[in-house]
C-alpha cells in the first residue's frame, strides 16, 4: 500500500501547522494587573472556573492543528494505490499478460467462464497502455503459448486474440510459464510489470516453489468469486487391454467428490456395444473406485467410456480407454530341445485361441506377437538383445534354458539391475557375475522330488482351487536345471522343488519372464503326459501374456502430442487424424527408415481417429488432467520470498492504475473540523 502526494511542491504548506499553537499561546499572554480593594471573592471564582477552561483550551487547539492538517493535506492532493502503486504518469512500461487458460478456467460463474472474464480484464489492461508502451500475452497451459516472441506495440491484435480465445482443457507448466515471461521482460526500458489474470487452483500454484522475479512488480488478479464444487472421473484403468472374444474385462474407474457437499449421481459405462450403470453416492472430498465388468465376443478395437451425469464443470465427467478384442493370441515357439519343444507345440495347438508361428532363433527382432516360448534356448549375445527389446514391449516369455546356456546371458534376461549411483554397479548384477562364471548345467537328483507352491495367491492356480482339475504339484521330477536356492532380485517364485530350488519363477517389469526350470524330457519327469499339463500352461500364457501393444502402453492427456509411426517413408497424404469428424493437423518426419505423424497438441479430450488411405488404422484416448478437477482456489501467491495477495477481478484496472485520490475524505475531515470548533467555542463562552 503505497501513498503518493499528486502536488508534492506544496509540502511547504505543511508550516502552517504552527498557526494553532502561536495563536493558542498568544492567547495565553498575562493581561495587565488592576488593584482593588478586595479580590477575594474573584479568586475563588477564577479557582472554579480555570479547572474547566484548561481543558477546553486544549481541544480547541487540538481540533485547529487538525484541521490545518486536513487542509494542507486537501491542497498536497494524496492518492492511495492499495496494491502496490502501479506505474506512474509518464512512466514507460513493459508488460506481460499472463492469462490462464488451463481446463479450471472453464468453469463458469454466472453468465461467463473465468476465462472469458480473465480475457476481459486483460484487455483491460492493455487499454490503459500508453503508446511508449510495450506488452505481450502468454497463454498459461501445457505447454506455454506467447503471442508474439517478443514485447511488442500492437496492441489491438493483443485485444483481438483476447476476445477470440477459447480456454483450453490442459493442465499447466506454471513454472515455464514464469520464466518465459521474466525473459521477456529482462532489459526492457521503463518499468517490468507481469500481471497474473488466474482463479490461483490450488493444486496448481501450491503445488511447487515458485522462483522469484526480482525486479519485475507482480500483480496478481484473482478471476472468480467463490468456490466451485466438482464431481469428477479422475481414472480409469481396463484389465485386460488385448481380451480374447467372451473374456471378462474389469473397468476399474475412481470417482471423487470435490464438493463440500453429499453427491448424489449415475455413472454410465459404455464398453462396444455393452452398457451398464452405476448409482453413486459421495460424502465431501470422498473418493471411491466403481467396478464394471463386461464381455465383449466380437473381434476387434472397442472403446471404453465412462460418463458421470452433468455439473457445473462438465469437461471432467468423461473419461476414455481403447482396446482391442482379439480374435486369438499370437505365440511365437523356438525350437530347441526337441521333448520339450513338441510337447510345448502340441499343447498350444490343442489351445483354439493361440496361433502358433515357428520362429528362428536369430530372427526374434520382428516377432509381434503376445508370447514368446524358447525351448532348450542358450542365445548368444545378438539373440539375447532381440529377446530383452520384446521384453521391453511388455511381451511375455518363457524360457527353457539349455544346459549349456552361458552364465552371462542367465544374467542379461534375469537380473534386474538396482537403483544405484552413477557408476556403481547395482548389487544384484555384482552378485551374480560373481558367483555364476559357468554355463547353465542339468543335474539327476538323487531322489525324485514334488512341487510345492509358493504364490498361493497367482490366478494360474484359481482353476486347481476345487481340484476339477487335478493338482499341477502331484508330479515328481528326476533332474532338472542347477540353480541357486536363492531368487535373484526382482524376481518372483512361483513354483519351487521341495528343497527350495525355483522350478518356475517370474521377473516382471518390463515385460514378463518365466524362468522354465520344469524338464519335460522323459528321463526327468511325465509332467508333460499329466491331465494337469495343459490346464497350468493355459492359465501361465492367459495370465502373463502380452497385455497391450507398444503404442498403447502410452496414456495421453490434453496438450500432449500425439504421435503415430510407420515402417518405412509414408506420404503425408495417406495418413489423416480426425476429432469428432473434423480433421486434426499433424506433421511428417522420417528418420531410420520410419515415418513418424504428430500433432503439435491434443486441446480437447476425446477419442483421436487415425487412418491410413481411408481406412481406420487405430483411436487413441485423450482424457482430461485430474490434476485440473479441483477448482479450489488460493487467495496468497508465494514467488520465492514474496508473498503477494491476490486482487478480487471486478476490481477496476484504471482504478488500480490511477489509485484513490483522497481529497473527497480530506474536504469532508476538514468542514467538520470547522463545524466542531465552532460548537466546542460556542460551548465554552456559555455563561
Amino acid at each position: 500500500m503505497n501513498l503518493v502526494l499528486t502536488n508534492a511542491w506544496l509540502l511547504p504548506l505543511a508550516a502552517l501547522l504552527l498557526v494553532p499553537l502561536l495563536v493558542h499561546l498568544f492567547a495565553r499572554a498575562r493581561p495587565p494587573v488592576f488593584l482593588f480593594s478586595s479580590v477575594e471573592f474573584l479568586r475563588r471564582i477564577l479557582r472554579n472556573s480555570v479547572r474547566l477552561k484548561r481543558p477546553q483550551s486544549l481541544l480547541v487547539l487540538l481540533v485547529r492543528t487538525l484541521l490545518c492538517a486536513a487542509l494542507v493535506a486537501l491542497f498536497l492532493k494524496p492518492v492511495l494505490f492499495r496494491a502496490g502503486r502501479i506505474g506512474g504518469s509518464g512512466t514507460r512500461k513493459a508488460v506481460v499478460l499472463l492469462v490462464d487458460a488451463t481446463a479450471s478456467m472453464a468453469a463458469v460463474e454466472g453468465t461467463q467462464t473465468r476465462f472469458a472474464a480473465a480475457c476481459a480484464k486483460g484487455a483491460e489492461v492493455l487499454s490503459e497502455l500508453s503508446g511508449d508502451d510495450l506488452a505481450n500475452i502468454i497463454w498459461l497451459g501445457s505447454p506455454n503459448r506467447a503471442e508474439f516472441p517478443r514485447l511488442s506495440v500492437n496492441f489491438p491484435y493483443l485485444k483481438q486474440r483476447l476476445r477470440a480465445a477459447s480456454v483450453t482443457t490442459e493442465a499447466s507448466d506454471l513454472g515455464g510459464a514464469l520464466a518465459r515471461a521474466a525473459e521477456m521482460l529482462q532489459g526492457q526500458p521503463g518499468a517490468a510489470e507481469l500481471y497474473v489474470l488466474s482463479d490461483f487452483q490450488g493444486s496448481t500454484w501450491g503445488s511447487q516453489p515458485l522462483p522469484a522475479l526480482p525486479g519485475i512488480a507482480v500483480h496478481a488478479i484473482k478471476i472468480g468469486r467463490r468456490e466451485l464444487g466438482n464431481l469428477a472421473v479422475t481414472s480409469l484403468a481396463v484389465d485386460p487391454l488385448n481380451p480374447l472374444p467372451g473374456q471378462e474385462v474389469t473397468v476399474a474407474c475412481e470417482v471423487r467428490n470435490f464438493s463440500a457437499e453429499h453427491s448424489l449421481n449415475t455413472l454410465f459405462l459404455r464398453a462396444g456395444d455393452a452398457l451398464q450403470t452405476r448409482e453413486l453416492r459421495l460424502a465431501p472430498g470422498q473418493k471411491d473406485t466403481v467396478l464394471f465388468r463386461v464381455a465383449l465376443t466380437t473381434p476387434g478395437e472397442k472403446a471404453v467410456a465412462v460418463a458421470l451425469s452433468e455439473d457445473p464443470f462438465p469437461y471432467d465427467n468423461e473419461r476414455w480407454a481403447v482396446l482391442e478384442v482379439v480374435e486369438h493370441l499370437r505365440v511365437g515357439l523356438v525350437e530347441g530341445e526337441p521333448q520339450t519343444s513338441g510337447y510345448w507345440r502340441r499343447a498350444l495347438r490343442a489351445l483354439e485361441w493361440v496361433k502358433l508361428e515357428t520362429l528362428e532363433a536369430g530372427h526374434l527382432a520382428e516377432f509381434d506377437g503376445e508370447a514368446l516360448f524358447l525351448a532348450g534356448w542358450a542365445g548368444d549375445a545378438e539373440a539375447v538383445a532381440q529377446v530383452r527389446r520384446y521384453l521391453s514391449r511388455g511381451g511375455l516369455v518363457v524360457w527353457s534354458p539349455a544346459a549349456d546356456t552361458p552364465a552371462a546371458a542367465m544374467a542379461a534376461l534375469t537380473v534386474r539391475p538396482a537403483v544405484a549411483a552413477p557408476g556403481a554397479a547395482s548389487a544384484p548384477a555384482a552378485s551374480m557375475a560373481a558367483t555364476a562364471t559357468e554355463p547353465l548345467r542339468l543335474e539327476k537328483l538323487p531322489l525324485p522330488l514334488h512341487l510345492t507352491v509358493v504364490d498361493r495367491a497367482n490366478p494360474i492356480f484359481k482353476v486347481f482351487a476345487d481340484g476339477l482339475y487335478g493338482d499341477p504339484t502331484r508330479t515328481t521330477f528326476k533332474g532338472r536345471a542347477h540353480l541357486a536356492a536363492d531368487v535373484p532380485a526382482g524376481g518372483k517364485a512361483i513354483l519351487n522343488y521341495e528343497d527350495g530350488v525355483p522350478a518356475l519363477t517370474a521377473f516382471v517389469d518390463p515385460g514378463c519372464l518365466l524362468l522354465w526350470n520344469l524338464p519335460l524330457q522323459r528321463e526327468f519327469s511325465d509332467w508333460a503326459v499329466q491331465p494337469e499339463f495343459l490346464p497350468f500352461l493355459g492359465e501361465m500364457l492367459f495370465h502373463y501374456r502380452r497385455q497391450t501393444c507398444e503404442r498403447r502402453m502410452h496414456r495421453f492427456a490434453t496438450g500432449q502430442s500425439l504421435t503415430r509411426e510407420f515402417e518405412g517413408e509414408v506420404l503425408a497424404e495417406d495418413v489423416k487424424l480426425e476429432f469428432i469428424g473434423q480433421p486434426v493437423p499433424v506433421r511428417r518426419q522420417v528418420a531410420d527408415h520410419r515415418t513418424e505423424f504428430a500433432t503439435t497438441e491434443a486441446r480437447l479430450p476425446g477419442l483421436y481417429s487415425w487412418y491410413y488411405r481411408g481406412a481406420l488404422l487405430e483411436r487413441q484416448a485423450v482424457n482430461f488432467p485430474a490434476v485440473e478437477s479441483d477448482l479450489h482456489a488460493q487467495d496468497e501467491i508465494k514467488l520465492g520470498s514474496q508473498d503477494l495477495v491476490a486482487l478480487r477481478g471486478d476490481q477496476s484496472i484504471r482504478k488500480m492504475q490511477e489509485g484513490s485520490p483522497l481529497w473527497p475524505q480530506l474536504l469532508l475531515l476538514a468542514v467538520a473540523g470547522v463545524v466542531f470548533e465552532g460548537l466546542l467555542l460556542a460551548w465554552k463562552d456559555k455563561p
